[in-house]
């Protein structure tokens, strides 16, 4: 069974950390997005003015190009869950 994300954050930690063979550079390079805000914007802290907070928020817009370059799609899963859908792949053509 896959594992279920607890938060948006923590799917999108996940998705940028745990990939076998892209490094954050690789990823943050790909999606258009500086290394150190990938790392920062992807911080398992929800809190953003909090002490411990990272400060930034994951850009919306590179969601579908980070999703498309890992193949993870546990930040889409954690949205269609917390709103009641399911997502499924269609047919390749």
């Amino acid at each position: 069974m896959r594992y279920k994300a607890r938060s948006l954050k923590e799917a999108l930690h996940n998705c940028i950390h745990r990939h076998p063979r892209l490094s954050v550079a690789a990823i943050a390079e790909a999606v258009g997005m500086s290394e150190s805000y990938l790392y920062r914007a992807a911080l398992p802290d929800q809190d953003t003015d909090g002490d411990n907070a990272s400060g930034v928020r994951f850009p919306i817009k590179n969601l579908v190009p980070l999703i498309a370059i890992t193949g993870d799609t546990g930040p889409l899963d954690y949205i269609e869950a917390a709103i009641g859908r399911v997502g499924v792949p269609l047919p390749d053509t």
